[in-house]
């Protein structure tokens, strides 16, 4: 991680609308990008700039159906 970004690496079956968010620990949505990726490797960044230190869950979704959910931990 830098100092105001993390970069998430995932892999695509097929092409499609990639949606990156990043949620809060009271469900807020404080980062969202929606890309268009072929298939194959990616990665994608989430702007963390401003955030405060806490867990958060980025979570990705293609065409509307999520493919991955993990926990992040802020600490600076």
């Amino acid at each position: 991680a830098r100092g105001d970004a993390v970069v998430v690496g995932f892999t695509t079956p097929v092409s499609g609308v990639v949606e990156l968010r990043l949620i809060d620990g009271i469900g807020r949505t404080v980062f969202a990008d929606a890309q268009f990726e072929a298939a194959g490797e990616h990665d994608r960044e989430l702007a963390i700039s401003g955030l405060p230190n806490g867990t958060y869950v980025y979570e990705l979704r293609m065409n509307g159906l999520r493919i991955a959910a993990r926990k992040l931990t802020l600490m600076r």
